[in-house]
């Protein structure tokens, strides 16, 4: 079931808000010690649970889905132990607040205490537990893309999930300083994203700001306004911003005029225009 599979990231998230929105109403309680705050709590652990009882099946759904990508299974055991203890601590949580609301007024002062902070403890550690689940139900979608896998694939979702790829690459190879390594990759990219505008903007900055080569980076950015449709768009923007500067380390004033009243005329309400002036 697909759709099922499509639904858990918006059921887990349902989830996620409701422990803790049930606790901070739980502990108000404690201060003004009215009745129908305790109830709301109640009600938003009833919730919860139920969501994560959904949520748990439908990552089961997920997982069917996904399980075949390399080297995914240790972090889906991980995610699916955390779940199942979020999913038992929610429903202990929830029959702990049923209890003490039940028999609360019946008890000793000091055993009201007592009955307090441990559904008060017990709300604090299902919140970690849910806290837990979503960090590893991130890693997921972070380092394995789970979640392109479990949606139906189009050309247009496939296009995108390469943007994401090449774009992730590039950070990496930058934070770590690896110039040969992020040049290579920008003449990969040119191969297989040829009308990317944004890329062809990203590597004439690399191009000028890294590699010292504004001719280059010059010409990238002639080709990259040829293909940009819309004079008044983000691309064509940042293009010209980007070829403003590259005539600026070369000492180009002609170069550097000609793109400046350019940037004056289609994007004159811009703080980096305005401080050309």
């Amino acid at each position: 079931m697909q759709w099922f599979a499509e639904l858990h990231p918006v059921i887990a998230h349902f989830s996620i808000a409701l422990i803790p929105a049930g606790l901070l109403v739980y502990i108000i309680y404690r201060f003004t010690y009215q009745e129908w705050l305790l109830n709301t709590s109640l009600t938003l652990f009833v919730f919860s649970s139920l969501s994560l009882v959904l949520s748990y099946f439908s990552g089961e759904q997920v997982e069917s889905l996904v399980s075949g990508i390399p080297g995914v299974h240790d972090a889906i055991e991980q995610h699916a132990l955390w779940a199942s203890i979020s999913t038992w601590s929610a429903v202990g949580l929830t029959v702990l607040t049923f209890f003490y609301i039940r028999f609360k007024d019946s008890a000793l002062r000091f055993n009201q205490d007592i009955s307090y902070f441990l559904v008060l403890a017990a709300g604090i550690w299902c919140s970690y537990a849910i806290l837990m689940t979503g960090t590893k139900g991130g890693n997921l979608v972070s380092d394995y893309h789970v979640a392109g896998a479990v949606r139906e694939h189009t050309q247009e979702s496939i296009k995108r999930q390469t943007y994401a790829y090449y774009y992730n690459k590039l950070q990496y190879m930058i934070d770590k300083n690896d110039i040969p390594a992020v040049y290579s990759l920008f003449r990969e990219i040119e191969i297989q994203l040829p009308e990317n505008t944004d890329f062809k903007i990203m590597q004439a900055q690399f191009l000028f700001q890294q590699l010292n080569n504004p001719a280059e980076a010059l010409t990238i950015l002639d080709q990259t306004l040829n293909l940009i449709k819309d004079p008044k768009s983000r691309q064509y923007y940042d293009a010209l911003v980007a070829k403003y500067k590259a005539y600026t380390m070369i000492n180009d004033t002609t170069g550097q005029l000609a793109i400046k009243q350019r940037l004056i005329d289609l994007f004159p309400e811009s703080a980096y225009v305005k401080s050309l002036r």
